[in-house]
């Protein structure tokens, strides 16, 4: 639980929501038993040696590099960016925190 704590301290607040339309400030402002639960959770997935399907879902947005209009043309002129569900997020720092 520990972990969890630690990793949702680290995270910067203010991101775009997953595909599961939860952010950071989700987590945070919720219910301390939740906490408890997403330990639980994250124990049975490292027990299990499965990680769910919801976990590995996410979205690319594509983020200019230059404002110009001639350059917007351009594959190379953009950079994407990935945006993931805020659950797996937490459950990476922790695997990343272990290790």
């Amino acid at each position: 639980m520990e972990l969890i704590e630690d990793a949702l301290i680290e995270m910067k607040r203010g991101k775009a929501a997953g595909l599961d339309e939860l952010t950071v400030e989700h987590v945070v402002h919720s219910h301390p038993v939740l906490i408890a639960i997403l330990a639980k959770l994250f124990n049975m997935i490292m027990f299990a040696g499965y990680v769910p399907y919801g976990f590995r879902l996410s979205y690319t947005v594509p983020i200019p590099k230059v404002d110009t209009v001639s350059s917007k043309n351009a594959i190379d002129n953009y950079r994407a960016i990935l945006i993931s569900p805020i659950l797996s997020k937490i459950f990476e720092r922790c695997i990343l925190e272990i290790q």
